[in-house]
């Protein structure tokens, strides 16, 4: 499943391409990093080679398989070199690893890129194609205790604190989402 490339002033997101060297290296070069991966996924643990990069990033493509639209999009700077982190749009897993209808946003930058307002302009762009594309208004972001800085993201994106869950990836995370609505339909577990 090809990803539509979305198209900010300072930023484009496209599909990660996993024949191409340059995105390889880059993702490694991302997840490889304890500061980066330790907030991420049910068992946060960095990426130990280029080729456990490939692997990851083939499967990043069948993201959006089973619902178009939906993926995990390459963050690439205006005249940069290559991506510099991903941008995330995808069904939120329950404890036992079953997609549910529940939609997470979320991203994850290079420590080189921090504190230039790209993720939330990724983010900003993903909730855009979320409602306009898809018709979805009704999005979650979740971040381990912490994560300060994924949790200044989602405040800059107007999203609203919803206290603390395991409902999803079976791990206790911080629930933020938008609109006001979600809560009362699910309420954190």
């Amino acid at each position: 499943m090809t990803l539509p490339p979305l198209v900010s002033e300072r930023l484009t997101l496209r599909g990660w391409d996993p024949d191409d060297p340059q995105d390889v290296a880059a993702a490694y070069d991302i997840y490889r990093r304890d500061e980066v991966s330790r907030w991420l996924g049910a068992h946060p643990s960095p990426w130990k080679s280029e080729q456990a990069a490939h692997e990851r990033l083939l499967r990043w493509q069948s993201v959006g398989f089973d619902a178009p639209g939906f993926g995990i999009w390459a963050i690439v700077p205006t005249g940069g070199d290559g991506p510099i982190g991903s941008a995330l749009l995808t069904r939120l897993p329950d404890s036992e690893g079953t997609l549910t209808e529940d939609v997470e946003i979320g991203w994850h930058l290079h420590p080189d890129h921090w504190g230039h307002g790209y993720a939330t302009e990724a983010a900003v762009l993903l909730m855009a194609h979320a409602d306009e594309t898809l018709g979805i208004t009704k999005i979650n972001a979740l971040a381990y205790p912490g994560n300060d800085a994924s949790v200044a993201v989602m405040q800059r994106l107007g999203m609203h604190h919803r206290g603390e869950t395991d409902r999803w990836y079976g791990v206790h995370l911080q629930w933020w989402s938008t609109p006001l609505e979600l809560a009362a339909e699910t309420g954190p577990a």
